[in-house]
């Protein structure tokens, strides 16, 4: 029985004598023409090899339409050094001068409209932490190996070395520009008594003399003078002027003059503690919180180790000090003293070569953020001493300052 089926025949009794059931599309075909088996068998063998080939040059032709020479890559990609396959790059990567990503919520769970920045080879960050913001902005290359001063103002950041070079300006999300004169060629710069004032070198001789200016340029009028034995020994207070150690004995450089504090080294200083450590004997330290506006001292029950320099920095309520010491190698450590307690924890991280320019208090005194050697951010728990990181990535950075802004961004 023969059954249409389209344009072919379906024959559905097996033939007499065994076979199969066969599906033959278009019309019926006339007798073959049978080769002999021995030219059989070299066509198949030949159009085998003619297909080996076909899929050898495919699978080349596609090796080399998607891999590129290393030095080659597409702007915006590297490969990766295990399976070879692009990876995109850090987001602070680009080509653009600025550049902002968002978290998408509150970072470290901070609500408050504050603000942390820092400056790292050809980059500033700015960390909008309630908001959950990251603006890169890129900054040329220093023309310098020395120290740099890192200020920051209610609508913009400098970044000024202490050499004869160039300095840069930068606005909040607007690209880098040279310092203008007005704000110095060379010399210190630090934090003035207010938002938007930057104390800056304005004349050298037997004194150096230091100028207050706007973060614009404009003088101010008030002058402070560094004595010559101090040369540029010189640190923020915390409380908008300068600190210095001489003679034995830490002082408050103001604008009428110096202020003796206490004797002794200066370990630390911020707006509402100054630590000091007194050694009386070569085996004995002790240290010594004052009170920088009122005067008042206290001596800490436990023995003191003898500080590094620069001198660390308090905490704004007073309550910790972030102080730099030398290890046995010659590495910096970081001890977190308790101001009350005078216990003394040591923080397991390497901080960067610099020092206390790499640390910063959140303004409530709930995180110490510490810049360590390789370039990486760290929030320290000054209560438990725990660091955390900070859930974002960020380019490396070296310097940090703090921007208080009050109530939340809205």
């Amino acid at each position: 029985m023969h059954h249409a089926m389209g344009m072919g025949q379906y024959r559905g009794l097996p033939p007499p004598g065994g076979g199969s059931d066969e599906v033959q599309f278009g019309p019926s075909r006339g007798p073959r023409v049978r080769l002999a088996a021995w030219l059989r068998r070299l066509l198949a063998r030949r159009l085998a090899l003619g297909i080996a080939a076909l899929v050898t040059l495919a699978v080349a032709a596609f090796v080399l339409a998607t891999t590129r020479h290393p030095g080659h890559h597409r702007p915006g990609v590297t490969g990766s050094a295990v399976t070879g396959r692009p990876q995109a790059q850090p987001w602070w990567v680009a080509a653009r001068p600025v550049v902002a990503v968002g978290a998408g919520h509150p970072l470290l769970g901070v609500r408050s409209g504050w603000e942390l920045f820092g400056a790292g080879p050809g980059v500033l960050i700015r960390i909008q932490w309630a908001v959950g913001r990251v603006t890169r902005t890129a900054i040329p290359a220093l023309q310098s190996t020395g120290p740099v001063f890192f200020v920051v103002g209610p609508h913009q950041a400098i970044i000024r070395p202490l050499d004869f070079v160039p300095g840069y300006l930068v606005p909040d999300d607007q690209p880098a520009r040279v310092l203008p004169a007005a704000l110095g060629t060379a010399g210190p710069a630090f934090p003035g008594p207010r938002p938007g004032q930057v104390w800056v070198q304005s004349g050298s001789g037997a004194e150096t003399v230091m100028s207050l200016v706007t973060t614009s340029g404009a003088r101010i009028g008030s002058s402070i003078r560094l004595p010559a034995d101090v040369g540029y020994g010189a640190v923020p207070d915390g409380r908008g002027n300068l600190a210095v150690e001489r003679n034995g004995a830490a002082y408050d450089v103001l604008p009428g003059g110096l202020r003796r504090v206490a004797a002794g080294t200066l370990a630390a200083t911020g707006p509402s503690a100054w630590l000091i450590v007194q050694c009386p004997s070569a085996r004995h330290c002790a240290g010594v919180v004052v009170n920088p506006a009122t005067g008042t001292r206290r001596v800490l029950p436990d023995e003191a180790a003898r500080p590094g320099w620069p001198p660390g920095i308090t905490s704004p309520d007073g309550q910790y000090a972030a102080v730099l010491g030398s290890g046995p190698d010659g590495t910096a450590i970081l001890h977190l003293i308790n101001l009350s307690t005078g216990s003394d924890r040591r923080v397991a991280i390497a901080l960067a070569p610099q020092g206390p320019p790499g640390l910063a208090w959140s303004p409530d005194s709930r995180w110490l953020f510490a810049a360590t050697e390789d370039g990486a951010l760290h929030a320290i728990d000054p209560q438990t001493g725990q660091v955390r990181s900070l859930g974002v990535p960020l380019p490396p950075v070296t310097y940090l300052a703090v921007r208080s802004t009050g109530s939340p961004p809205g």
